[in-house]
């Protein structure tokens, strides 16, 4: 039976075990992104998670209306695009290990993992909004 690919935590310390653990989600989801959540729930002010996301991932091509968002990478790579109002390719990014960069509100953007996987932080303001983020077909 296929498990879910997210899980909270209940304490707030990131630390080793936690790469296991969320390795350990993605298989038992047979899924290609898990993510752990350190914020209590989804209407918390600061939404933390570290997410792995294989390179088989589609992720969608979005932005937040409401939030900036910050990535930084802790193992592997990550392909940040980001996209005009048309749909064209703006520019792309190459994060390596210990990179962070600062998706700003609006900006239409996909993230990707090029090779492998890649281990990486999300942090955002809350409360989780879906229904303030845009998504491109």
């Amino acid at each position: 039976m296929k498990k879910s690919p997210f899980m909270f935590k209940e304490n707030n310390f990131i630390e080793e075990a936690d790469y296991h653990t969320v390795r350990k989600l993605k298989q038992e989801s047979e899924s290609t992104i898990a993510r752990i959540n350190y914020h209590d729930d989804l209407e918390s002010i600061l939404q933390t998670m570290l997410i792995l996301m294989d390179s088989d991932h589609k992720g969608a091509i979005h932005r937040h209306n409401d939030k900036d968002e910050t990535l930084t990478v802790v193992k592997g790579k990550l392909e940040i695009l980001f996209y005009d109002d048309q749909g064209n390719i703006e520019n792309t990014h190459l994060l390596s290990k210990n990179e962070t960069i600062l998706l700003k509100k609006g900006s239409w953007h996909q993230v990707r993992c090029p090779e492998g996987e890649v281990y990486f932080l999300e942090i955002a303001n809350g409360p989780f909004r879906p229904d303030l983020t845009d998504i491109r077909d």
